[in-house]
């Protein structure tokens, strides 16, 4: 009954193409954001072309059966479908999201200046003063008005937003390097070195966790963060060393491949 009802049915494997095609882009998303790198200032654009892409994976040309048994176009449910998938999308989003995503898209000299609507201006703002102490609110807010007006320091002639510096910097590196002490730089680095998940912690954690055992319990923090420093170092330096091992082998692989037509 399973292999001729389920697995021998068009429908099946049709509506199974169906939620691959809708969670491929929502997957794909969440390996991107799960390393190490500091992607907080990308959560909010690639979350809105999140959406969109979701909801054009759902297609009105499949077909389900109605409890008689007959076949009726996925059209007619196309509709109520994306509704649900929509919704599904959107509390997911409003529980995870936080103004100061869209602060950190803004504060990216990548972006240029962003077209932001009144909630996203909103939003930033409101992300701004949270981050910042009372006394230095106003001087805040005056600069991070400049930097989107891109006036003085922040104007497009300088050598600031030049492309070779732009291009090669991380929003982090930029902030660091180019722009003049004061608040606006400080929350901006602040948000350009926080990772987008808690991936890297939890890959931290578990690092700690192995080390940190019931015989090892007596460990005092300090020696423990040095062990799991060089831990963790090591593991990268054996890629690494993996890495040119292969990268040799496909060298080698390859002058032995052009040497035998030669």
């Amino acid at each position: 009954f399973f292999f001729e009802v389920v697995l021998n049915s068009a429908t099946t494997f049709a509506l199974l193409e169906t939620v691959v095609a809708i969670t491929s882009p929502i997957r794909s998303e969440i390996t991107y954001f799960e390393g190490d790198q500091p992607l907080l200032q990308e959560v909010w654009p690639r979350m809105k072309s999140l959406r969109e892409k979701v909801l054009s994976a759902i297609p009105g040309n499949l077909k389900s059966k109605t409890r008689a048994g007959r076949e009726k176009p996925w059209s007619a449910n196309e509709e109520s479908v994306r509704k649900r998938v929509e919704k599904l999308y959107t509390d997911r989003w409003d529980y995870m999201h936080d103004d100061a995503h869209v602060l950190a898209y803004c504060l990216n000299p990548k972006n240029g200046v962003p077209d932001l609507n009144e909630f996203e201006r909103k939003a930033a703002l409101n992300a701004l003063k949270e981050m910042v102490p009372e006394k230095q609110r106003a001087q805040a807010l005056q600069e991070y008005g400049k930097f989107r007006a891109r006036e003085a320091p922040f104007d497009v002639g300088s050598n600031l937003f030049s492309l070779l510096v732009v291009d090669s910097l991380s929003s982090y590196g930029w902030w660091k390097a180019y722009a003049d002490p004061g608040p606006l730089q400080n929350v901006a680095i602040a948000l350009g070195a926080i990772p987008a998940t808690a991936g890297a912690t939890e890959r931290n954690w578990n690092e700690f966790g192995q080390l940190y055992t019931r015989n090892r319990n007596r460990l005092k923090p300090e020696r423990l963060r040095k062990l799991v420093f060089i831990y963790h170092n090591l593991r990268i330096l054996a890629r690494m060393k993996v890495t040119k091992e292969d990268r040799r082998r496909e060298v080698a692989a390859s002058a032995l491949a052009v040497s035998a037509f030669a």
